[in-house]
């Protein structure tokens, strides 16, 4: 065999691996999403729900310890900080952004170290949201939550 047919060969061979690696890969996001998806997991009462915007409240952990990140575990501190901590994230960024995994979720650990936390969730906006301005999103919705 000459070394233009090798080639060809084994390029054809690595996209099928590839294409085989993506199929694989498409079948678990249509079909294992729950089981993929880490994000978001934290349990949390909704305080307020506004038309775009809401206000999430994390309490206690319902745990005596949590996992960390490396591992180790952290005591839930059960007697609440009097003042309460309100996570406001830029209007671009989700709230999946603190809390990513059970391990790595700062609502549930801020929560878990005693603070009241309280998460803005800014929504996503729709076609008829497309008139708002920074001044409804800093004045009108964060002044009424």
């Amino acid at each position: 065999m000459n070394n233009l047919a090798k080639i060809a060969i084994e390029q054809g061979l690595a996209l099928n691996r590839r294409l085989a690696k993506g199929a694989a890969n498409g079948a678990d996001w249509l079909f294992k999403r729950d089981t993929l998806i880490q994000s978001g997991r934290t349990w949390f009462e909704l305080v307020h729900d506004g038309d775009l915007m809401a206000v999430r409240y994390y309490g206690l952990p319902e745990e005596e310890e949590i996992e960390l990140v490396d591992g180790s575990f952290m005591p839930v501190q059960r007697k609440q900080h009097a003042v309460p901590l309100v996570l406001v994230p830029p209007l671009g960024v989700t709230t999946e952004t603190f809390d990513l995994m059970p391990q790595r979720s700062l609502v549930r650990f801020m929560a878990a170290n005693g603070f009241k936390t309280y998460l803005v969730d800014w929504g996503k906006p729709k076609k008829e949201h497309a008139h708002l301005n920074l001044k409804d999103y800093s004045y009108t919705m964060l002044g009424t939550a």
